[in-house]
């Protein structure tokens, strides 16, 4: 008796619906059992491969994206318009970002050294405190009211300067800079 595939061999079919329509006009025949065991799938299932089987995991899989990149001089990481802060120690390394939905990992040599969550601020900024070397740290104390006050007691013309910085530069990182420069200045 010949199977379903085998009367089907000499046969073209043009699309899903007419293979459908073809086997079932050739009939189908039952599953021939296996040779070697001469046992039907289920119990050869049942027999041999449940019994080492593991319980699928707790958590779903997490599909992640991996790409190169090289840390800059400002220990941060580029990817998608974004910058994720990295251990100034590593800066000129060669890493390779883990890319999830939610969360950015930097591996140096598959070891992770940095994790951050995920911005949606396009150009923005994710720097993490500890990443940043002590020198920067200290600048951290300086927000933009520290900076207008300290402006305010120079002068009024110093205290316009410094507010049109903060407001008119793309990232406030930026306008800090510039008012310590100004501070710099003003020694």
């Amino acid at each position: 008796m010949k199977s379903t595939t085998a009367r089907l061999r000499h046969r073209r079919f043009f699309g899903l619906c007419e293979l459908n329509m073809g086997g079932r006009a050739a009939g189908r025949v039952a599953p021939a059992p296996r040779q070697e065991a001469a046992l039907h799938p289920a119990p050869a299932f049942t027999a041999l491969d449940e019994t080492v089987l593991k319980a699928l995991p707790l958590q779903p899989m997490v599909l992640a994206q991996f790409k190169p990149a090289r840390v800059n001089i400002g220990y941060h990481v580029a990817s998608e318009g974004r910058s994720y802060s990295v251990p100034h120690q590593h800066v000129g390394a060669a890493v390779e970002l883990r890319i999830t939905a939610t969360t950015l990992e930097v591996l140096l040599r598959r070891q992770r050294i940095a994790a951050h969550a995920r911005s949606a601020r396009a150009g923005g900024f994710t720097t993490v405190a500890e990443h940043m070397p002590a020198s920067h740290r200290a600048h951290r104390q300086w927000t933009p009211a520290t900076l207008i006050g300290w402006g305010g007691r120079i002068g009024a013309a110093t205290a316009t300067v410094v507010r049109w910085q903060m407001e008119h530069r793309p990232h406030s990182e930026q306008g800090c800079r510039a008012c310590l420069g100004l501070m710099r200045l003003a020694r």
